[in-house]
């Protein structure tokens, strides 16, 4: 038995270095001794957020089904689909078997669909889903956007920051490119262009943050994976196979999802966040009613104004994190030096 960890500890900050600070893994708050618990790495993983009132709930189950043969049969459906079509442009075949198991498992879902059966008999007859030969490939599936019941993650705070202010970005770049594109082709910026372009762009962000088309705030969340090769965890924590992707590979990503295959759903009928299922789950005499503090949290959620997101995109490039890193493709690397001058113009001093 181990203490209960439940509570989401949240942390405000109102500046993007503050903010970014806190993110320090070297401090205590971050780290034990690993040698000692004889773990191989930092078990806190990140996710980046555009609107911090977004909770930790995966894309597939955004909009839930009632029917909890219908929600597995969505999700099997949308990835055996990918697979199909991935397959046949793709260079390295997926292996037949996993495709046809893919298939098989629809097949026996929609067979088993009762027509009168009691709720509790329905999670009995479902197949186990996800087993352990399909979690890569729902994994793959997730990382090119079709909605599962995987949540990506990261090891990276910094990274994790990036995806939280990347909505910012692009809001910005099509203002610098719409209204000032050529202005700075010159090596020498003039400052007070560089100043008046800043002013204008934040007065156009808290413009759009007051008409509701932005949130107020962005977020990183932060999960404490140390508990979830427990098989009392309801949480599952994967990491899936680098080589073949290589956005995968430069996000640091990894994945959580979660184990049971009924749906969860709270009093206004969407499915619960993943920090009150562990909450619910873990309390089944599993762990010690011991109070959380920060130190001790399994989730942090961390909250930044929105104002402070292009700052935090700028503070980040200085650790190399920008679009090319994020996704390496030739194209990105194209941009990269456009990138570079967005940052320089929007805020003084320059990025060197």
């Amino acid at each position: 038995m181990f203490n209960k960890i439940h509570t989401l500890i949240e942390k405000e900050f109102s500046s993007a270095i503050d903010f970014l600070n806190y993110f320090n893994l070297l401090e205590d708050l971050w780290i034990e001794d690993v040698v000692a618990s004889n773990r191989p790495a930092m078990d806190w993983v990140f996710r980046g957020q555009s609107d911090s009132n977004y909770q930790l709930v995966p894309s597939s189950f955004r909009n839930p089904k009632d029917d909890p043969y219908d929600q597995i049969l969505s999700e099997l459906t949308n990835i055996h689909l990918f697979m199909q079509k991935a397959d046949e442009i793709s260079t390295s075949p997926f292996p037949f078997h996993i495709k046809d198991m893919l298939g098989q498992l629809r097949v026996n879902i929609f067979d088993l669909k009762p027509e009168n059966k009691s709720e509790e008999q329905i999670l009995i007859d479902i197949p186990n889903f996800p087993n352990t030969e399909v979690i890569e490939y729902i994994a793959l599936a997730q990382h090119y956007g079709i909605p599962t019941r995987f949540l990506d993650w990261t090891d990276s705070p910094f990274i994790a920051a990036f995806f939280a202010a990347e909505k910012v970005l692009n809001f910005i770049r099509d203002e610098y490119e719409l209204n000032l594109n050529g202005k700075y082709d010159d090596a020498n910026i003039n400052n007070s262009i560089a100043i008046e372009h800043h002013q204008t762009l934040d007065s156009l962000i808290t413009e759009r943050i007051s008409s509701g088309l932005f949130p107020d705030k962005i977020s990183v969340w932060a999960f404490n994976t140390k508990y979830t090769n427990s098989n009392r965890s309801p949480i599952a924590f994967v990491r899936t196979s680098l080589m073949d992707n290589l956005n995968l590979k430069a996000q640091s990503g990894c994945f959580t999802y979660y184990k049971k295959t009924d749906l969860r759903l709270n009093d206004q009928g969407s499915f619960k966040c993943m920090s009150e299922i562990w909450d619910e789950d873990s309390s089944e005499n599993t762990y010690s009613g011991n109070l959380c503090s920060e130190e001790t949290s399994m989730f942090r959620k961390i909250t930044l104004p929105t104002t402070e997101a292009f700052e935090v995109l700028r503070l980040i490039y200085r650790f190399g994190i920008e679009e090319a890193s994020i996704y390496p493709n030739l194209e990105n690397a194209a941009k990269s030096l456009k990138y570079k001058k967005l940052l320089r113009s929007y805020n003084l001093p320059s990025i060197d």
